[in-house]
């Protein structure tokens, strides 16, 4: 979600989920957990984002880089609940 007037951005991503490991596999997160952010973008304008096939969406919000100042994290699981600003 996108707040192009007061440059805010809101980026949730699903699944928690990671597996690991070459000889033996190891597992992490959840399936059906998600987590995200909402924060206010850098620079002097923010441009809409290109959706469509040639959109890039972020596969982590540690990996995110036009963060210029956190407003809230935000977490949970689809199917039980949304928890923001207390993840």
């Amino acid at each position: 979600m996108e707040d192009i007037t007061n440059k805010l951005r809101a980026v949730m991503v699903m699944s928690t989920y990671k597996s690991t490991g070459f000889f033996s596999s190891s597992h992490t997160g959840n399936k059906s957990d998600m987590t995200g952010i909402i924060y206010k973008v850098k620079g002097k304008s923010l441009t809409p984002t290109q959706f469509g096939k040639k959109q890039k969406l972020p596969e982590d919000v540690s990996k995110i880089k036009d963060i210029e100042k956190k407003v809230s994290d935000m977490g949970g699981n689809w199917l039980t609940h949304l928890n923001i600003g207390q993840t």
